[in-house]
């Protein structure tokens, strides 16, 4: 009878670690794809710029054509692929009109993307709780 104790709490144990690896994987693959999402959305919303400032000396990014082009490459992104779940994405600029933040010592115009995944558990083991995933990047222009 211990031979079988054993053997069932070893097995329960076993399941819960490749039910945890299974998880995980695609934990870090939703992850990498959010990274991918930010990146080309800050980098679209960056080549977006004002043509009159632009001609003037200035960089000035077209705040609602860019904001335009995140919200259709992210309802692209849902029509496109299974996630179950709300994914959204906020821009902020740093440009000549709007001003650049303190950690921005050098000027150097940019944008920030923050895409945001909200979804039920994303593991299933009880002992661990994740519901939503942020990742941001960040695109300058030299």
């Amino acid at each position: 009878m211990k031979i079988f104790i054993i053997f069932i709490g070893l097995l329960v144990i076993n399941v819960s670690y490749l039910s945890y690896q299974g998880d995980m994987e695609n934990f870090v693959r939703k992850q990498a794809f959010l990274k991918f999402t930010a990146e080309e959305c800050s980098a679209g919303a960056a080549t977006l710029i004002e043509e009159k400032e632009y001609a003037e000396g200035k960089i000035v990014f077209n705040y609602e054509a860019g904001q335009n082009y995140a919200d259709e490459y992210i309802k692209y992104i849902k029509d496109k692929t299974n996630l179950n779940g709300k994914l959204s994405c906020n821009l902020t600029f740093e440009d000549d009109s709007i001003g650049y933040s303190d950690e921005n010592s050098d000027c150097i115009p940019a944008v920030n993307a923050a895409v945001k995944f909200e979804t039920e558990d994303i593991f299933r083991l009880p002992m661990i709780t994740l519901t939503k995933i942020e990742r941001s990047a960040r695109y300058e222009l030299e």
